[in-house]
């Protein structure tokens, strides 16, 4: 038992490390060490407890795990280009291989033990915390706080952008999980205080996405908190209790609070764009008639398009709109992908059909470019495995926080995948390892096994 115990403790201990330095710089070599040590550690933990039984519950995680075996069969019978996709068989695939059997295990040990699960969930914060405290030290060293443009330019150059948003969408949904469990369930003297922890923690979230200028990943935390305010609300209507009530309104207050103080701030600090969104992705998404989106050299110099407020489309909605446009109509012609995903597959099939464009690049969409890299089985089994874990989760919400988790994050993943680039480098490990870690949470456990493993 005691052998037991350490190892599992060994392992939180090596997760929390990887977790808390995801997307950090200078870190790549620490988190192969980790991953190596950890997901050795979770295989022998997996194999000598084989804790599963046969379920429909388990068909989340199934279905993530289908996913290697699709990209493995993939590469024998459908590969385009064989070196490159072996290069990242055994590289970037081996890594989620290793994100996947560490998942498994994690879901398995922050069942029913709080120890484990407060050192895992703080670890999730480990990104955001980093970039306020960089923004803090530059602030300080500057003497006024930096735009979230200047900070950007000066100091970042996009590196972290989409890692930020990602964590900041996780932490942000771990803090929705907090307070939903709060409110569905029994209320006691430190039910405030919790409370305040979790809207703290979701404060500290949805502000890195502002300071790293990041428009999806806002976006993306107010629609949790909309969604959030919504159920809220919908439960306060429906059960008419006095303490309820009130605890829903004073929850209600402190959201729209934030929710109002983040559109403001962000509005004023972004990047332009938001004023004229619809018009601008109206007139980005006709990529036959503007070029602009191929690149300068390729469309001639050509402008970018004028919407129909008569304004020219603010740069970073119509090369996210225009090339998500472009991707999907890539997707529905090469239905099967074309098997890289670190080295996009969205301008080799452009090139492939003939159409010039400028570099390499994404389609700014997770899920588009998990498409066009393994095609609609990739996306199906990464859809099913979500859409799954949050059915399961519905009807399984209990007084388990860790559901509760499992149901958010799922969400946000979804919700984030399709106007953000999850699928770019380390990001891409990061997000199967949540998903697999979702599944796992509501994964069915033999009841024995459960016992000895959270013990």
């Amino acid at each position: 038992m005691m052998k037991s115990m350490f190892l599992r403790y060994f392992i939180m201990a090596l997760v929390s490390v990887m977790i808390f330095s995801w997307g950090l710089p200078h870190t790549i070599a620490l988190r192969n060490i980790v991953m190596v040590l950890g997901g050795a550690g979770s295989l022998y933990f997996l194999v000598i407890n084989r804790p599963f039984i046969l379920s429909w519950n388990l068909m989340p995680l199934c279905l993530i795990y289908g996913l290697l075996v699709w990209v493995v069969l993939h590469y024998l019978f459908l590969v385009q280009d064989q070196q490159i996709q072996y290069g990242e068989l055994k590289s970037l695939w081996l890594r989620v291989f290793g994100c996947l059997v560490i998942a498994t295990s994690m879901g398995l040990f922050v069942r029913n033990s709080d120890r484990m699960s407060d050192l895992f969930y703080v670890a999730c914060y480990g990104m955001v915390l980093t970039i306020i405290y960089w923004y803090l030290i530059h602030s300080f060293k500057l003497g006024s706080l930096l735009s979230p443009i200047e900070f950007m330019d000066q100091y970042l150059f996009d590196r972290n952008k989409v890692g930020t948003a990602f964590f900041s969408s996780v932490g942000f949904a771990i803090g929705c999980a907090g307070l939903s469990h709060i409110f569905y369930n029994r209320r006691n003297k430190n039910s405030i205080a919790k409370a305040a922890t979790y809207l703290v923690f979701m404060s500290l979230s949805i502000s890195a996405s502002v300071i790293v200028n990041s428009k999806n990943g806002v976006a993306t935390d107010l629609f949790l908190l909309s969604l959030f305010m919504l159920c809220i609300l919908v439960s306060m209507l429906k059960n008419k209790s006095y303490r309820n009530f009130l605890f829903g309104l004073f929850l209600i207050g402190i959201c729209l609070s934030l929710f109002l103080s983040i559109v403001l701030i962000h509005k004023k600090a972004s990047t332009p764009g938001w004023e004229s969104l619809f018009s601008d992705i109206y007139a980005s998404v006709n990529i036959d008639r503007y070029q602009a989106w191929r690149g300068p050299m390729a469309s001639n110099n050509e402008d970018y398009p004028i919407n129909s407020l008569g304004i020219s489309v603010a740069d970073n909605t119509y090369e996210r709109f225009s090339w998500m446009s472009a991707g999907f109509r890539e997707l529905i012609i090469h239905p099967w992908g074309y098997g890289t995903i670190n080295q996009p597959s969205f301008t080799r099939w452009l090139k492939a059909d003939g159409i010039v464009v400028d570099g390499s690049g994404a389609t700014h969409s997770g899920w588009l470019d998990l498409g066009l890299a393994f095609g609609f089985p990739a996306i199906g089994l990464t859809f099913s495995s979500l859409l799954f874990t949050l059915i399961i989760s519905i009807k399984s919400i209990e007084k388990s926080f860790n559901i509760y988790v499992a149901l958010w994050i799922s969400l946000a993943t979804l919700f984030l995948g399709f106007f953000q680039e999850v699928t770019y480098k380390h990001t891409f490990e990061a997000l199967i390892f949540f998903i697999s870690f979702c599944a796992a949470c509501i994964a069915p456990v033999k009841s024995r096994q459960l016992i000895e493993i959270v013990k």
